[in-house]
């Protein structure tokens, strides 16, 4: 079962937030990065944010999220949902990361595999413990 796997760092690099949300059924790679995107917007919302920095590894999908543009693709619905939560921030950046940085969030991923529910974390999930140790050093 795919998932999503959500960390939120500060400016230190320290994690705030994280969370892991398990998604139903097969689905394209970029369509569940963009929903895994979608809920870090939900969190970074939820925990009252105010100046964010989202980032993913999958560049066509942040190109299409600070596009202007209307995205009328099969993911284009998700990735307005994404431009129009984001208009709720002070400041909102989408960037585009190289997997390695991103690994956390992956590891946080595989580990929905037995979840039936989303998790919401505000202290560093064990899975991710020494990745974003060795990350901020």
């Amino acid at each position: 079962m795919p998932g999503a796997g959500v960390v939120a760092l500060n400016h230190e690099g320290r994690c705030v937030a994280a969370c892991s949300e398990p998604i139903q059924g097969t689905m394209e790679p970029e369509l569940a990065e963009a929903l895994a995107l979608r809920r870090a917007v939900y969190l970074a919302k939820d925990e009252h944010f105010s100046n964010v920095l989202f980032a993913s590894d999958c560049q066509s999908l942040v190109n299409r999220i600070i596009s202007g543009k209307i995205d009328r693709s099969s993911v284009g619905t998700v990735i307005n949902d994404i431009k129009f939560a984001s208009r709720g921030f002070v400041s909102a950046e989408f960037k585009h990361v190289r997997r390695l940085v991103n690994v956390a969030a992956h590891l946080l991923t595989k580990s929905c595999k037995n979840l039936s529910n989303l998790v919401i974390f505000h202290s560093t999930p064990d899975c991710i413990r020494e990745t974003l140790v060795s990350l901020v050093m």
